[in-house]
């Protein structure tokens, strides 16, 4: 699955373009979830910025949930089929089995996401939110203890934690 992540573009698509359109973090997150049992489970992406977690996890029941028309765009351009993409909150629907989070570098926005979230979980969701370390507050952890419950962080890997 990691491997699908080297031709994956950025959008507005540009010639020469020497940036990745994923990070360390990105690949924990896909390594963590691949691990886990996805079939007939109902999974929610969030903040998923260039389509890398939208890609790798496509042949399951997925939504991807973003409020960037980029992040939105990339996704489409690096994904087969019509990924299901939803760009509000209010449109979570039902509850999801697994949740996948890109934690965003804004502490407020990612308090509305686990606000919204909270509504559309079960006692055994689980949720694994990751990010690049360097953008990783520590009011994270306690924004997920508020939220939706005990946290465990993992080791580092390459520069990124879940």
């Amino acid at each position: 699955m990691l491997d699908e992540l080297h031709p994956l573009k950025r959008y507005p698509f540009k010639k020469n373009d020497l940036l990745k359109a994923y990070n360390s973090a990105d690949e924990y997150l896909i390594k963590e979830t691949i691990s886990l049992n996805l079939q007939n489970k109902k999974i929610l992406i969030i903040n998923d910025h260039y389509g890398a977690l939208t890609k790798s996890l496509q042949n399951f029941n997925i939504t991807t949930y973003t409020d960037s028309y980029i992040s939105s765009k990339s996704i489409k351009l690096n994904c087969s089929g019509s990924p299901l993409i939803i760009n509000d909150l209010s449109e979570f629907k039902g509850q999801y089995d697994i949740v996948v989070i890109k934690i965003p570098k804004n502490l407020s926005f990612f308090e509305d996401i686990l606000i919204h979230l909270s509504s559309y979980i079960h006692s055994e969701t689980q949720i694994i939110c990751g990010a690049m370390i360097k953008h990783l507050s520590p009011a994270s952890f306690s924004l997920l203890e508020k939220y939706i419950g005990p946290t465990k962080p993992s080791l580092a890997y390459k520069k990124a934690r879940l």
